[in-house]
């Protein structure tokens, strides 16, 4: 008997500890930025408890590290859990390798190591960084006949964008355009242009012309030789080498190896972006005029539909969830099935957290803000349990800290209503 009791023991132990749970990545913390004596951002957990103290100007996530830019200038890196890994005194810091910071301080780059300490120029860590074809090649002044290159943009598989002309004043009457390789070997013609976006592989796009809501370009080779002429996409987000596409009247998906199409029935073929989750979205019936949608369409990376939605203006999906507007102007968040997660009677949702350039970058975490509490925020996760509120503009009466900001502060709970950063926000009221 006693055997059989220890045997279940063990069986339900290994059973609770084989219980889901979250891997820990680049956003199991939370950067949250409140406004008292000026906007200040620290990071929490994602049951709402204070990892760091709220003395960022901001702070991001990039793939192994948090960067917390100090409100009082230099900045701290932190590990995923929050610990804290070094600081650097002055500028903000940028990863640019695994282990790696940079740091432009009077238009000087400084090279860091995670714990802050300074790396030589001379170090073999940073040869491949330093001796990049594009900082090579931009070191040597490389001229043609046509002028000296100007600018060289990023190398992928070999290639990179080069111009000639007024790059820094973005002078397009005086600028031409040309692929060159690593050797600096121009491998396309110069031609008078806009961009070169490099899609996948050996493929590129050439800008052509605008139309005001979308741009036409040339699909061509690292020689030059147009593959596809006058087609419209996004410059980005190929990286799984399949896009949404437009050309004329037609549109779908384009597999950018094989050049295959696979055609989409739409009334206006516009797009909302590159594949993300392996799916994108794809106008269905035209809305008012030729650059609007009534619905939209959910396309997968093999061209099947697999709904349509009467939406007004859809965003990527990413983790399973998309942050979707119905035509009532109200916001929800529905997932690849057309399920609604969280119901529409939103008046925004948003993502707590942006890359270094500012761009939004999506998890199963979110800020919502009602209609009818437009000064409250409340930062919930896709099983809607509430990690922390906000509510902003809270007038403090006569006599109480920060009481002399006319405008209010902001009062941020976690979701027992108890506040978060207190301390710190009577000391900012203080100063």
């Amino acid at each position: 008997m006693l055997r059989i009791v220890s045997i279940c023991i063990v069986f339900i132990l290994a059973a609770c500890s084989s219980s889901p749970q979250r891997q820990i990545d680049s956003q199991s913390l939370i950067p949250v930025c409140v406004s008292w004596d000026k906007k200040r951002c620290g990071l929490l957990d994602r049951r709402g408890t204070p990892v760091t103290a709220p003395d960022y100007r901001n702070l991001f996530n990039q793939s192994d590290i948090w960067i917390g830019e100090r409100l009082t200038g230099g900045s701290d890196i932190f590990d995923l859990n929050g610990r804290l890994l070094g600081n650097i005194a002055s500028g903000d810091a940028d990863k640019v390798k695994n282990g790696i910071l940079r740091v432009l301080v009077n238009f000087e780059e400084k090279y860091y190591r995670y714990d802050g300490s300074s790396i030589p120029a001379d170090s073999p860590q940073l040869y491949d960084i330093l001796n990049s074809p594009a900082k090579r090649l931009q070191k040597t002044h490389i001229s043609k006949a046509s002028g000296a290159l100007s600018y060289i943009d990023e190398f992928h598989n070999g290639f990179a964008e080069a111009h000639t002309g007024d790059w820094q004043h973005r002078d397009i009457a005086t600028r031409k355009i040309a692929l060159i390789d690593e050797t600096g070997k121009m491998t396309t013609p110069l031609i008078s242009g806009h961009r070169m976006f490099w899609v996948f592989d050996n493929k590129w796009l050439m800008w052509t012309k605008d139309t005001g809501y979308f741009s036409i370009y040339d699909l061509i080779d690292t020689s030059g030789n147009v593959l596809i002429q006058d087609i419209s996409m996004p410059s980005k987000d190929h990286e799984i080498g399949i896009t949404p596409f437009s050309q004329g009247n037609k549109c779908g998906v384009l597999n950018l190896d094989t050049l295959q199409e696979t055609l989409i029935q739409s009334d206006n073929c516009l797009n909302a972006g590159g594949f993300s989750d392996g799916v994108v979205w794809i106008s269905g019936r035209q809305g008012n005029n030729r650059y609007s949608a009534k619905t939209w369409l959910l396309v997968n990376t093999q061209g099947q539909i697999l709904f349509e939605g009467d939406y007004r203006r859809p965003s990527k999906f990413h983790h399973g969830f998309a942050i979707v507007e119905n035509h009532d102007g109200k916001v929800g968040i529905i997932n690849q099935k057309n399920n609604a997660i969280f119901p529409f009677k939103y008046k925004e949702i948003k993502t707590p957290w942006l890359t270094k350039r500012e761009e939004e970058n999506f998890s199963d975490v979110w800020w919502f803000t009602e209609e009818a509490e437009s000064k409250t925020l409340r930062l919930m996760n896709s099983d809607r349990q509430l990690i922390a509120k906000i509510q902003k503009n809270v007038i403090q009466k006569k006599g109480q800290p920060c009481s002399g900001y006319s405008n209010g502060i902001d009062i941020i709970t976690n979701s027992k209503g108890e506040p978060l950063w207190e301390k710190e926000r009577l000391e900012a009221c203080q100063r």
